[in-house]
C-alpha cells in the first residue's frame, strides 16, 4: 500500500516536468536579421563582386493550414558591401557602388516539419538603396543615390527554441537589373547589372 501511494505521488510530481510545451508558428513577429552579403555586377561579360556584413529587422505574420504554413513578411537591412567597375562609359572611367538600405516585402510558404521545425520558401519584392560614383578619368566626379528594385528569392529554416522565441538560418538572391547613372538631367544605362546573395541568421520574437 505505501509503495503503491509513493509510485502515485512520483508520478504526479514528474509529469510536469516531463510534458511537452505546445509549440507553433502561427501568428505576428519581430526580430533581428544579420549575415554575410555578396554583391555582384555584370557589364559586358565581366563579373565582379564585394563582400560585407549586412544586418537589420524583420517582422511578418503567419499562419497554418494542416502543415502547411503561410505568410508575408518586411523586412529593413543596412549593408557594407561596395565594388567599383572600370572602363564603364569610357576608357579610364569607373562607376563605384555603395550599398546602402535595402527594403524587402513578401510572401512565404512552409512546411512545419514538427513541432520545432519549419521549412520554408519565399518571394518577394526589393528595393535597394546603391550610392552611384562616376569618375571620367579626367578630374571629373559625381555622387547620386539611386534606388534599384527586383526581386527575392530564398529559403530557409526555422527553429521553435520556445513557445515565443525562434532561431532563424535563411539563403537568398535578390536581382536588381541595370543599374543606370542619373546626373540630374539624363539617365544614362551603364550596362551594369546588379544582383546579391546573402547568408542570414535570424533571432524572432513570435506574438
Amino acid at each position: 500500500m505505501k509503495r503503491s501511494i509513493a509510485a502515485a505521488l512520483l508520478c504526479s510530481i514528474s509529469a510536469p516536468a516531463v510534458a511537452q510545451e505546445t509549440l507553433t508558428f502561427d501568428g505576428f513577429y519581430l526580430g533581428a536579421v544579420g549575415g554575410y552579403d555578396d554583391v555582384t555586377l555584370e557589364a559586358g561579360g565581366l563579373e565582379g563582386s564585394s563582400d560585407g556584413a549586412v544586418f537589420g529587422a524583420v517582422g511578418g505574420y503567419d499562419f497554418s493550414v494542416g502543415s502547411m504554413l503561410f505568410g508575408a513578411e518586411v523586412e529593413l537591412t543596412e549593408s557594407t558591401a561596395g565594388y567599383t567597375e572600370y572602363d564603364v562609359l569610357d576608357a579610364d572611367d569607373s562607376v563605384s557602388l555603395d550599398a546602402g538600405l535595402d527594403f524587402y516585402i513578401g510572401a512565404r510558404a512552409g512546411l512545419v516539419a514538427s513541432n520545432t521545425v519549419l521549412i520554408y520558401g519565399k518571394v518577394g519584392f526589393t528595393s535597394a538603396s546603391v550610392e552611384g560614383t562616376y569618375n571620367d578619368g579626367a578630374g571629373f566626379s559625381d555622387s547620386e543615390g539611386e534606388n534599384m528594385g527586383g526581386y527575392r528569392v530564398g529559403g530557409g529554416i526555422e527553429f521553435a527554441a520556445t513557445s515565443s522565441l525562434r532561431l532563424r538560418a535563411e539563403y537568398r538572391y535578390s536581382d536588381y537589373g541595370e543599374f543606370k547613372y542619373n546626373d540630374g538631367v539624363d539617365v544614362y544605362p551603364t550596362g551594369i547589372d546588379a544582383s546579391r546573395s546573402q547568408i542570414m541568421a535570424g533571432l524572432l520574437l513570435g506574438f
